[in-house]
């Protein structure tokens, strides 16, 4: 089975992405659509049958701090494939802490993950903000860390890292 047929198009290239950074309140009415539960069954929590590790719905309430949060996001299709999450740092001026990164399964290997990272990066830049890794899970460690260094060179963007 030919997973890029399978998602509409012949060849990984082909696939047509929008990436932006949304605020807290546009991610909510994306996910929820004007609705008071929730509409995208893959943003529950992974032992509810969620596919985004590491997102929670609780981070979206408002009293979480969420105007602290900003959200980016890979789109096909109109629907969203991958996000991540960067949150101000409380502690220093013009820093964000890289919360995570997350592709819906059936997205995978398709560049989502690329497409976040330089998107985080591009809004660091822009902000005139350094980023700060958050400690990675085993999976993001294998996949993530030389595609984060590389954005930092790529972008400019100071990146405090973890040991």
């Amino acid at each position: 089975m030919n997973m890029n047929r399978e998602l509409g198009f012949e060849k990984k290239e082909d696939l047509q992405f929008a990436t932006r950074v949304i605020a807290r309140q546009d991610l909510v009415e994306k996910i929820y659509q004007g609705e008071p539960l929730l509409r995208d069954e893959r943003f529950l929590p992974t032992e509810q049958g969620g596919v985004f590790g590491y997102f929670d719905l609780d981070d979206l309430r408002p009293l979480s701090g969420g105007e602290n949060k900003f959200f980016p996001i890979a789109e096909i299709n109109n629907e969203i494939a991958g996000l991540a999450e960067l949150e101000v740092d409380p502690y220093k001026d013009k820093n964000l802490w890289i919360k995570f990164v997350s592709v819906d399964p059936k997205y995978q290997g398709h560049g989502c993950a690329s497409k976040l990272v330089q998107e985080m990066f591009e809004f660091a830049k822009n902000q005139g903000c350094s980023l700060e890794e958050s400690l990675r899970s085993p999976e993001g460690e294998i996949k993530l860390k030389r595609l984060i260094r590389e954005s930092a060179e790529k972008f400019h963007v100071k990146l405090i890292l973890h040991a």
